[in-house]
């Protein structure tokens, strides 16, 4: 579904008398329109009123857009019954006053981009590049500096929250759980949701959590599922296959499918638990290996997105499923993006029984982590060892991990009273912890770190704000709640995580069909922030009271795993490819690329990739700056194609 909107501020004959021309899926008016494309596919609502004055309202919408009673709204406080379902659009404009009030979902599913001209015009829409063919737009836009140099930096994105810039100086989007009132000559932003995780707070048993889970993700499913042919994507992972379990048993008599993509590379292959889901539910499966078109998916995808690329891999992996699916006439892909966040592990227990120094309990619960085959890509000779190594092997990690975070500000002497209170009870080695310090001493004089950002220093600093972690989507969203949330919010409202569910929008609009991501549910969040750590750590597997869940709607197997793909060998073969076909365009100078990339840090990462010895997080760093240099490049070159002037240092934002 793409929503597009043209409100003029400045028509005469917009005061009284509004004449409509109401046409199938839009609405004409002198002083402006309202467009709605591909909305027949999905179940996103769509609800728009268009009102003379306070007292007399019209209710008006395309004949096929599904919308509910609007004659209970207000222009100062949406009526909030309307906007129940995760995927809902509300646009108000009261003529009289010439103010639109624009209403985003809970968790930012549906995008919403707009650009004001003060006492001029609002326009808007939920496709970035529909938005840049509206008349008046493009003419007025520069490229955000500020919001590039951060695309460009390692990891930022995952650790700042979602919010309303956009590449474009000029243009804002609508922030998830929020509303904007947009008067002629300002805008105001001011958040509906109000969560409330204690509302579950007579629950405290395992299995009761087990149970209201259950239902609640029982209902998010059935509510992400539209047409008569159904796809899921299923990784072999917990979300992926509790997804394609549901959705199964919910709907047996619609034609189903399950995709795996199958990368074939170490530590990254999964079709073995993958296919055992798709035996048990008897879904019709498809092995999907991923294309190798890699820089021709990311071209198109740009164009789509009307930004660069924010997917960490190439876009072939999640392009094959996308196309595999719309081959087969899906109308739903159900999608586990971002169960991981919404449902948490409660591995920050750890942590808290480190700081509160309750040792005996500490120690119990690592005993349990020797099991995690997550151990075997950090030791190499994690499978030769005895059960005494792996568990010293896990205290060194821990340990090791925490002293870092610890060292930032504690002193010597807080630091060596600590130490000796953790090698009495855990009986851990002095020798090891001194050859770690002294090696990482070695390591940041001798070697080379790899950078986080390969920015040019006249970019950043024409960048002169100074650099801070923005929390602020999550403290609104959080507010008056207790302390203990925080986490919560700032892994589901980060700035990947919501851009990511934009690009699934976009992606699905393209394929033609709803692209659902069914752990995007408030009360199921709620439910989730509302488990004790404790309880959610379990065993130390994590996720507990989510695999309590799914006794008897998954294979065993599948339900008490404790490991999790990785994709390090098939990211970096993918960055290679990628950069093999993206030559041409890197040698084009002229491409505004280059005035933020440093090419000669670039060329010297090009070789790390290249390189067959390095670290797996050395890799990791080079794979995103080959991608990012790349979708950063097609996005400038694209913006060419539709004739944009950008006069970016004279007027970019500083």
């Amino acid at each position: 579904m793409t929503v597009d909107g043209l409100f003029r501020f400045n028509q005469k004959n917009c005061e009284r008398g509004l004449e409509i021309k109401k046409l199938p899926d839009e609405i004409i008016w002198e002083g402006g329109f309202i467009r709605v494309r591909n909305q027949n596919r999905v179940n996103y609502k769509f609800h728009l009123l268009v009102k003379e004055d306070e007292d007399s309202k019209k209710n008006l919408n395309p004949s096929s857009v599904e919308s509910t009673d609007c004659e209970g709204f207000l222009l100062s406080n949406i009526a909030e019954t309307v906007n129940n379902s995760p995927g809902d659009l509300v646009v108000t404009y009261c003529i009289k006053h010439k103010t639109c009030i624009i209403r985003r979902d809970a968790f930012g599913l549906i995008p919403v981009y707009y650009f004001h001209l003060p006492d001029s015009f609002l326009a808007f829409s939920t496709s970035l590049p529909s938005l840049l063919r509206i008349d008046g737009v493009l003419d007025h836009l520069t490229i955000n500096t500020k919001r590039i140099i951060r695309y460009l930096t390692f990891r930022a994105d995952s650790l700042v929250d979602y919010d309303s810039e956009t590449f474009f100086c000029q243009i804002n989007s609508v922030l998830p759980a929020h509303q904007i009132i947009v008067t002629p000559s300002d805008i105001i932003t001011k958040s509906w949701v109000d969560f409330n995780p204690d509302q579950w707070s007579q629950l405290t048993s395992l299995t009761e959590f087990a149970n209201v889970f259950q239902n609640l993700f029982h209902n998010s499913v059935a509510n992400s599922v539209n047409g008569d042919i159904v796809g899921s994507h299923l990784s072999g992972g917990m979300d992926s296959s509790s997804i394609s379990s549901f959705a199964r048993k919910l709907f047996p008599l619609k034609e189903f499918h399950t995709f795996y993509g199958a990368p074939n590379t170490q530590f990254a292959s999964e079709n073995e638990y993958a296919q055992a889901v798709a035996d048990h539910i008897g879904s019709i499966h498809h092995e999907i290996a991923p294309q190798h078109n890699d820089f021709d998916l990311l071209t198109k995808y740009t164009s789509i997105y009307g930004h660069p690329e924010t997917m960490i891999l190439s876009p072939a992996l999640q392009g094959s499923l996308l196309e595999a699916a719309h081959s087969h006439r899906c109308t739903t892909l159900l999608i586990g993006h971002d169960g991981d966040s919404i449902v948490g592990n409660g591995f920050d227990y750890l942590i808290e029984l480190f700081r509160k120094r309750k040792w005996a309990e500490l120690k119990e619960l690592l005993a349990q982590r020797t099991q995690n085959p997550s151990f075997l890509r950090l030791f190499k000779n994690w499978n030769t060892l005895d059960e005494d190594e792996k568990l010293q092997a896990v205290y060194h990690d821990f340990f090791g991990r925490r002293f870092q975070e610890v060292a930032v500000t504690a002193s010597i002497k807080e630091l060596f009273t600590l130490f000796t209170d953790v090698k009495r009870n855990f009986n851990i080695s002095t020798l090891h912890f001194l050859k770690r310090g002294l090696n990482s001493i070695i390591h940041k004089f001798l070697d080379k770190p790899i950078p986080n950002s390969l920015v040019k220093a006249s970019a950043r600093n024409s960048n002169r704000e100074k650099s801070k972690l923005n929390k602020t989507l999550s403290e609104s969203l959080s507010k008056n709640l207790e302390e203990k949330y925080m986490h919560s919010f700032s892994s589901v409202y980060n700035a990947q995580s919501i851009t990511i569910n934009e690009e699934f929008f976009a992606l699905g609009n393209h394929y033609n069909m709803q692209a659902s991501l069914p752990f995007f549910n408030k009360e199921l969040f709620e439910l989730c922030m509302s488990v004790p750590s404790k309880l959610k750590l379990g065993d130390g597997i994590g996720r507990q009271h989510f695999r309590e869940a799914m006794k008897g709607s998954l294979p065993e197997q599948v339900r008490t795993r404790r490991d999790k793909a990785v994709f390090g060998s098939y990211g970096r073969l993918a960055a290679r490819r990628l950069f093999r076909d993206a030559e041409g365009l890197l040698q084009n100078e002229e491409n505004q690329v280059w005035d933020f990339i440093d090419k000669v840090e670039f060329n010297k990462i090009v070789k790390i990739l290249h390189d067959d010895n390095q670290k797996p997080l050395t890799y990791a760093i080079s794979q995103f700056h080959i991608l990012r240099t790349i979708s950063l490049a097609v996005w400038f070159d694209w913006l060419v194609s539709l004739n944009f002037k950008n006069e970016t240092k004279k007027n970019s934002k500083p």
